[in-house]
């Protein structure tokens, strides 16, 4: 599975890592829930974010699209994900983005994407 991806599940920023430039959304409800989604991104260089999401989607944002105002990604070989959902919008600007499912027998990967080379 690829881009676009929705969820009606509730998300909230679960974590970012500095160290790593990582940022995790996550419909975890608490430490012992052991069926919810997450979905990650690697290499962050930019993110504009709502601190939850009553549902979202995920898709690509095209070369035509616009960043917001004041920021210049151009020459900037990364994906720009654009987030969209009922409580507000988002905008991450990564180098990969993945959504795994998590139950009680492991985890399933849903999609991965890389940005191209550069």
């Amino acid at each position: 599975m690829d881009l676009p991806w929705a969820s009606a599940a509730f998300f909230r920023i679960w974590s970012y890592a500095v160290a790593q430039s990582q940022l995790v959304l996550s419909s975890r409800a608490g430490l012992t829930t052991t069926d919810y989604f997450e979905l990650r991104f690697e290499a962050v260089e930019f993110m504009q974010l709502r601190r939850s999401y009553r549902g979202l989607g995920l898709t690509l944002a095209g070369d035509g699209d616009a960043p917001p105002a004041g920021i210049d990604l151009s020459g900037i070989p990364l994906l720009r994900i654009v987030i969209s959902s009922d409580s507000g919008p988002g905008l991450v600007v990564c180098g990969r983005v993945s959504g795994h499912q998590h139950h009680r027998q492991g985890e399933d990967v849903l999609f991965a994407v890389d940005a191209p080379p550069g």
